[in-house]
């Protein structure tokens, strides 16, 4: 909303005159009316006099008041005001920079939309751990608490940034992180596999997308990291590409398998890889590939899997594969830990069939004794038992 112009005010400086002996310049205000108030005297410098008769034109009509004298305590700084200011810094840090990406900045301006008539009302110094509550109540309907928790992270981090500036006198009130439910997504099945890659292949419009498909289950790269690639990143003849982790803020080096460098198009070196379907300038979006994928599982029949499903995918397959080393599988998929790596095959069903059967084979054959009849006939068959008498084994009975 444009601000309200009340018009009719003007201020100017004027020179000292000739024939006085003080030397100083003064700032006069003309009111609607035409009457003339000063408002400013024994001013040395004509250019700080000419600063403030601009200063006090602009808010006479802009406000209809004066500006806040000096020396006055400046007006209470808001939670809001903290994060917009902390949104300006990282602006003009660059992306280059940790935490000053477009991402994070647009996550912030997020928050101050979500909260804007709640928490970014409230005065700094007035600030409470029931506030903070308040606010994560306020964002709780409609987002996973772990989404909850990763907003209120970003505020926390604008206002340690102010107060690493002296912009507030308090740190963060501490309030408990919402407890995080345990993801339901698991990797996908190799005849799942093939069923997605049948289904998006199945329609012109679709197909597009198949080289994308093949790089996720070929790398086990975040969409993000794909989308970014350009055809200078990757050599069609060792099928090496360079990725870029806005995450990590760090290159690494994946392999595509030759099947997918063929089924890639080959576009000029600075083209986007995977770039979008209505601008070839751009690349595609992540919104786009997610609802693909969410298409495909709901055509499919396919429960708890997502475009990151691919990812955890080639993990379980790497931690199954014989003679894989998990250090260096991280590397390729660019994890620091190696809890949230093994984390990724939680959900993975037939893995613990196939530990259970590993185990089973791995082990000799059962003691003879233990198929036997004992006591109970309800257990154990009805065979003569070769190692005592009446059925029962002797403690010296060979096995």
């Amino acid at each position: 909303m444009p601000k309200k112009v009340i018009r009719g005010w003007r201020c100017y400086a004027r020179p000292p005159k000739a024939s006085c002996r003080e030397r100083s310049w003064r700032v006069v205000l003309v009111t609607p009316e035409g009457k003339r108030v000063e408002q400013a005297t024994k001013l040395e410098d004509e250019r700080e006099a000419r600063r403030l008769a601009a200063e006090i034109e602009r808010s006479y009509r802009e406000t209809g008041a004066p500006p806040p004298a000096r020396g006055a305590p400046p007006p209470a700084l808001t939670v809001g005001d903290v994060v917009r200011r902390s949104i300006l810094w990282r602006q003009r840090q660059g992306p280059q920079e940790p935490g000053c990406s477009a991402a994070t900045i647009e996550r912030m301006e997020d928050v101050l939309r979500y909260l804007a008539d709640s928490l970014m009302q409230v005065e700094t110094a007035a600030l409470t751990r029931a506030d903070v509550v308040r606010a994560q109540d306020e964002l709780r309907p409609g987002r996973k608490p772990r989404t909850v928790n990763a907003l209120m992270a970003l505020v926390s981090s604008a206002w340690g940034w102010a107060h690493e500036r002296g912009l507030v006198r308090e740190p963060w009130p501490r309030a408990r992180r919402l407890k995080a439910l345990p993801t339901t997504k698991r990797p996908m099945t190799p005849a799942e596999v093939e069923r997605v890659l049948a289904w998006t292949a199945a329609t012109r419009t679709r197909a597009r997308w198949v080289p994308l498909i093949l790089a996720l289950h070929d790398t086990g790269c975040r969409v993000s990291e794909l989308l970014g690639a350009r055809e200078r990143d990757l050599d069609r003849t060792t099928g090496k590409l360079e990725v870029y982790s806005s995450k990590r803020r760090t290159w690494r080096t994946v392999w595509l398998a030759p099947a997918t460098v063929a089924a890639t198009r080959a576009r000029r070196p600075g083209d986007w890889l995977y770039p979008s379907a209505r601008d070839m300038n751009k690349p595609a979006s992540r919104e786009t590939i997610n609802a693909h994928m969410d298409r495909a599982c709901a055509a499919l029949g396919i429960a708890d899997v997502d475009v990151h499903s691919w990812r955890r995918t080639w993990v379980a397959d790497a931690v199954r594969a014989p003679g894989v080393v998990p250090e260096q599988a991280m590397k390729l998929t660019g994890h620091a830990d190696p809890k949230v790596f093994h984390g990724y095959q939680r959900n993975a069903e037939d893995d613990l069939e196939a530990v259970a059967r590993r185990v089973h084979n791995s082990r000799p054959g059962r003691p003879e004794h233990l198929q036997h009849r004992r006591k109970n006939p309800n257990i154990y068959d009805a065979s003569p038992c070769p190692h005592g008498p009446a059925g029962i084994c002797t403690p010296n009975s060979a096995f």
